[in-house]
Protein backbone atom coordinates (compact mmCIF):
# COMPACT_ATOMS: atom_id res chain seq x y z
CA UNK A 1 0.00 0.00 0.00
CA UNK A 2 1.08 3.78 -0.92
CA UNK A 3 2.30 5.68 1.97
CA UNK A 4 0.98 9.16 1.16
CA UNK A 5 2.80 11.00 3.33
CA UNK A 6 6.03 9.86 1.30
CA UNK A 7 4.06 10.68 -1.37
CA UNK A 8 3.31 14.25 -0.37
CA UNK A 9 6.87 15.15 0.66
CA UNK A 10 8.30 14.10 -2.90
CA UNK A 11 5.36 16.48 -4.14
CA UNK A 12 6.53 18.59 -2.16
CA UNK A 13 10.23 18.91 -2.80
CA UNK A 14 11.25 22.11 -4.29
CA UNK A 15 11.86 21.50 -8.82
CA UNK A 16 13.88 23.87 -10.86
CA UNK A 17 11.30 26.40 -12.49
CA UNK A 18 12.89 28.72 -15.44
CA UNK A 19 11.68 32.94 -15.26
CA UNK A 20 9.56 34.26 -18.44
CA UNK A 21 12.61 35.76 -19.53
CA UNK A 22 15.06 32.32 -19.67
CA UNK A 23 11.93 30.83 -21.71
CA UNK A 24 12.30 32.80 -23.85
CA UNK A 25 15.32 32.97 -24.83
CA UNK A 26 15.89 29.63 -25.15
CA UNK A 27 12.88 29.44 -27.02
CA UNK A 28 14.34 31.44 -29.41
CA UNK A 29 17.65 29.41 -29.34
CA UNK A 30 15.76 26.48 -30.11
CA UNK A 31 14.23 28.17 -33.11
CA UNK A 32 17.40 28.58 -34.36
CA UNK A 33 18.68 25.34 -33.95
CA UNK A 34 20.81 25.67 -31.18
CA UNK A 35 21.00 21.98 -29.82
CA UNK A 36 21.74 23.47 -26.37
CA UNK A 37 17.81 24.70 -26.04
CA UNK A 38 16.77 21.01 -25.57
CA UNK A 39 19.29 19.86 -22.98
CA UNK A 40 18.57 23.25 -20.75
CA UNK A 41 15.07 22.52 -21.13
CA UNK A 42 15.32 18.78 -19.95
CA UNK A 43 16.54 20.33 -16.47
CA UNK A 44 13.59 22.17 -16.37
CA UNK A 45 10.45 21.11 -13.27
CA UNK A 46 13.53 18.19 -12.04
CA UNK A 47 13.70 18.59 -8.12
CA UNK A 48 17.01 20.84 -6.76
CA UNK A 49 17.76 17.98 -4.54
CA UNK A 50 18.43 14.58 -4.70
CA UNK A 51 15.38 11.84 -3.89
CA UNK A 52 16.43 8.56 -2.92
CA UNK A 53 14.09 5.68 -2.57
CA UNK A 54 15.05 2.49 -0.83
CA UNK A 55 13.73 -0.09 1.21
CA UNK A 56 10.52 0.37 -1.04
CA UNK A 57 10.00 -3.42 -1.50
CA UNK A 58 8.98 -5.40 -4.57
CA UNK A 59 5.64 -6.20 -5.74
CA UNK A 60 4.67 -10.00 -7.21
CA UNK A 61 2.69 -9.69 -10.30
CA UNK A 62 1.26 -13.09 -10.78
CA UNK A 63 -0.42 -12.44 -14.43
CA UNK A 64 2.14 -10.18 -15.91
CA UNK A 65 -0.28 -7.78 -18.42
CA UNK A 66 2.38 -7.66 -21.26
CA UNK A 67 4.01 -10.57 -23.14
CA UNK A 68 7.58 -10.20 -23.56
CA UNK A 69 9.00 -9.59 -26.91
CA UNK A 70 12.18 -10.03 -28.45
CA UNK A 71 13.27 -7.13 -30.95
Amino acid sequence: MWRMDVVRAISASPTYKPGERIRQLNDLAGFLGDERAQTARSFWNHPLKTIYISNCGELKVTKPSLTPSLP
